[in-house]
């Protein structure tokens, strides 16, 4: 389920959920014309309210879940253009320091942009991630050296003081930027929306005679819908593996300005 939900490509995901729907509702229209279930009266008071609370509760479920993933997405994308605007002003204070230094944070600085940028990027390939996430490391220290070195050699330099200051932004942004890309719908959440689906599915179903009718139709686009919201929920949080993905522009432009 889990590579379902977060490696297989979304087309897989989508298709898989529209089946398995489809296939609920089948069971459910056979399942009614077996046992001849036709209530009327009363009788179908109780059971008219247990379909309508369930289909509460489905929309309940998605909808709660659809908000999460949003949020989630919409914080991924101010971090970036957080760190982007952390790094060009880090770029543009490094004019403070002596020649020599501010060349080699510059430059330091160039490399880790370069690198920040394919650690967002390459979401699809943990691998790559991971080496490209050691170097931003590695080079994160580097950069707090410099800044450190600078800030000893004049500690009443207030200049100096922002520069590390943007530094520290810097690093910690990439932290942050980290854990919101990990950040992702749990996987037992995931679990109770298809389960849900997977019943509302089956009662409509229920409540068809055949599923080759005008009623079948509507319960396959229920189905279709059904499949369509949990795979966007899914493709929100697939900051670069998806069809809706984080944008990545200001960090692009950043690193151009820096050339």
């Amino acid at each position: 389920m889990y590579w379902l939900t977060y490696s297989a490509p979304l087309i897989v995901l989508w298709i898989t959920v529209t089946l398995v729907n489809w296939g609920c509702v089948v069971l459910g229209a056979a399942a009614r014309r077996r046992f001849a279930a036709e209530l009327a009266g009363p009788e179908a008071q109780p059971f008219d309210v247990a379909y309508g609370a369930i289909f509460v509760l489905t929309a309940l479920i998605l909808g709660f879940s659809f908000s999460f993933a949003t949020t989630r997405f919409d914080a991924r994308r101010a971090l970036v253009v957080r760190e982007a605007n952390a790094i060009g002003t880090t770029y543009l204070r490094a004019g403070y320091l002596p020649g020599e230094l501010a060349a080699r944070l510059r430059t330091t600085l160039r490399e880790y942009a370069q690198t920040r940028l394919a650690v967002l990027a390459s979401e699809e390939n943990p691998a790559q991630v991971q080496a490209s996430e050691r170097s931003a490391a590695a080079m994160q220290g580097a950069l707090w050296s410099i800044a450190e070195a600078a800030g000893r050699a004049d500690p009443q330099n207030v200049q100096l003081a922002l520069l590390t200051q943007t530094v520290n932004d810097t690093i910690d942004i990439a932290g942050e930027e980290a854990a919101a890309y990990r950040a992702r719908v749990p996987i037992a959440v995931v679990n109770l929306m298809l389960m849900m689906s997977v019943v509302a599915s089956a009662l409509v179903g229920g409540r068809i005679a055949r599923p080759r009718s005008p009623q079948g139709a509507l319960a396959l686009l229920f189905g279709l819908l059904l499949a369509t919201v949990v795979t966007a929920i899914v493709d929100l949080d697939r900051p670069q593996h998806g069809l809706v993905r984080v944008d990545l522009t200001s960090m692009q432009t950043v690193l151009r300005s820096m050339r």
